[in-house]
């Protein structure tokens, strides 16, 4: 659970946590966010960001 003011680095914390944690052959990740549509719709674009070359090796991969 993170706790911080509005841009502290909450976000980057848990990115580089899910990062880390892929490395290490996680295969997944559960976010649990604030129940505003705004801040979910904000955190599933910075992931879809932050992560976009590894979610399209894995949708080129899913077709092998």
């Amino acid at each position: 659970m993170l706790l911080g003011k509005i841009q502290s680095g909450k976000t980057r914390a848990f990115i580089g946590v899910i990062a880390l944690a892929f490395d290490n052959d996680y295969d997944i990740a559960i976010i649990l966010t604030k129940g505003t549509k705004v801040l979910a719709q904000q955190t599933y674009e910075r992931l879809v960001d932050d992560f976009k070359d590894f979610i399209d090796d894995n949708d080129e991969n899913s077709n092998i």
